[in-house]
């Protein structure tokens, strides 16, 4: 199933608070997966971070972020870094790097719908359009300005989207299944529902479930 090896939400974020990058323009390069201390410009755990934006950690601080293009995680203690859209690199010390999930990433752009009624994202995505395709061990992560609007979600077989099969609690950008959650099955297709505190209406995005693979892959999306 769409689960978490205990990092959250289909496996979702590892973070403290989501934040919106303060950065003006750039395009996002990578994404912090935990950090502790605090950085100049301010980042936060699930904060993407734009390319060529130059990064400085303050005394004692600690970050890990995750490298889309060459699909690596990397701790910095201290020191200043800098993401390309092909590269990074660190100036301060490397505490780890190691291979780390190359993530899909899609962008949600929801339409506006009366209040409680859902709506179909829209979906601006990396590589070939059509309807997702997500293995069942996915780790799915949530960034961007609107992130924080969604405290819980369902994953529902698209035949019966009244009926999850999975609910989870969002906090600060992590997801936890409630106890009893069904596995997905391969080759389904399915609807994750996300639902907003203020009742304005979910977002709904329909994928269909793959096999599972290894390394655990990773799936970001961004609603803005």
């Amino acid at each position: 199933m769409l689960n978490a090896p205990r990092c959250g939400f289909v496996g979702l974020a590892l973070g403290a608070c989501l934040a919106a990058p303060v950065f003006a323009g750039g395009t996002p390069a990578g994404i912090v997966m935990a950090m502790t201390g605090s950085t100049d410009p301010p980042l936060s755990a699930m904060t993407e971070i734009p390319a060529d934006a130059p990064i400085r950690l303050t005394a004692g601080s600690r970050l890990t972020f995750l490298h889309y293009a060459r699909c690596k995680l990397v701790t910095v203690d201290g020191g200043e870094f800098r993401l390309s859209q092909s590269d990074y690199k660190v100036e301060g010390q490397t505490e780890a790097e190691e291979d780390g999930p190359c993530p899909q990433t899609y962008s949600l752009k929801p339409p506006a719908s009366g209040p409680g009624s859902p709506a179909t994202a829209g979906v601006i995505m990396r590589g070939a359009p059509g309807v997702p395709h997500w293995p069942v061990n996915a780790q799915l992560r949530l960034t961007g300005l609107r992130a924080r609007e969604f405290p819980t979600a369902t994953v529902a077989a698209e035949d019966t989207p009244g009926i999850p099969a999975t609910t989870y609690a969002i906090a600060d950008g992590k997801a936890v299944a409630s106890p009893g959650a069904l596995p997905l099955l391969p080759n389904r297709r399915y609807v994750l529902r996300l639902i907003p505190a203020d009742g304005s209406g979910s977002t709904e995005l329909v994928f269909v479930a793959a096999a599972p693979s290894q390394p655990q892959p990773l799936v970001i999306l961004r609603l803005d």
